[in-house]
């Protein structure tokens, strides 16, 4: 069996036989099992980040604009 795997894939997942998606974050695997899957998780997180802080910025900015006189309603 030594010689079917390269040594640095673990035996124990054979018969474990994790998801996919587990194994192509794995760094064990990650080269090996869908290669582009971390950068792309990578890319969709970083998507994200910027979408979660454009709409807080929006929030902040409509808040402003609502109320121009430090924040309390008139």
């Amino acid at each position: 069996m030594g010689d079917l795997l390269p040594p640095r894939f673990r035996r124990r997942d054979l018969f474990r036989r994790p998801d996919i998606e587990k194994l192509a974050l794995d760094e064990v695997y990650s080269g090996y099992v869908l290669p582009g899957y971390q950068a792309a998780v990578a890319r969709a997180d970083r998507e994200a980040q910027r979408a979660d802080t454009e709409a807080a910025e929006r929030d902040i900015i409509a808040c402003e604009n609502r109320y121009p006189s430090g924040g309390k309603p008139k």
